[in-house]
């Protein structure tokens, strides 16, 4: 398995995720501020090939810790859509 940090577009990280035989991963980087940007990261990773998130703060100091793990369970397991977990949070 590799972690990585998203490159910030769905295309190169589709690169990035095509060249080598095994399962990336996601690092959460920097607290981000809003939970919607968060997601959005996640699921534009996971669009992109990503298997899986390895992530801390970005999933522990939210104010609704419980929502932002089943919406994210829902992203990388379901594949489900911004609009799909949105309100989980």
């Amino acid at each position: 398995v590799i972690k990585t940090h998203y490159t910030g577009s769905i295309d190169t990280f589709r690169e990035v995720v095509s060249t080598t035989p095994v399962p990336i991963v996601i690092a959460g980087g920097p607290k981000m501020r809003e939970d919607k940007d968060f997601l959005q990261l996640v699921s534009e990773a996971i669009q992109a090939g990503a298997k899986g998130i390895c992530m801390g703060r970005n999933v522990w100091q939210r104010k609704n810790i419980k929502g932002m793990i089943l919406a994210l369970c829902h992203i990388v397991h379901d594949n489900a859509s911004m609009e799909e977990v949105i309100e989980l949070v």
